[in-house]
């Protein structure tokens, strides 16, 4: 059985699915990610220096 849908594609047409809803989840942490990165950054460096 899973030989067969294995040789029918339907398991490829599945894997693309997921791989659209991961990415369609991820997209608006990375896009906020990208935004805020340097403030992001900075905030973990004037925490990291001891006056």
């Amino acid at each position: 059985m899973a030989l067969s849908d294995l040789s029918s594609g339907h398991v490829t047409e599945l894997l693309s699915t997921i791989d659209g809803d991961t990415l369609l989840a991820a997209l608006p942490q990375l896009v906020a990610f990208v935004v805020l990165g340097t403030r992001i950054i900075g905030g973990i460096m004037r925490g990291a220096v001891r006056e």
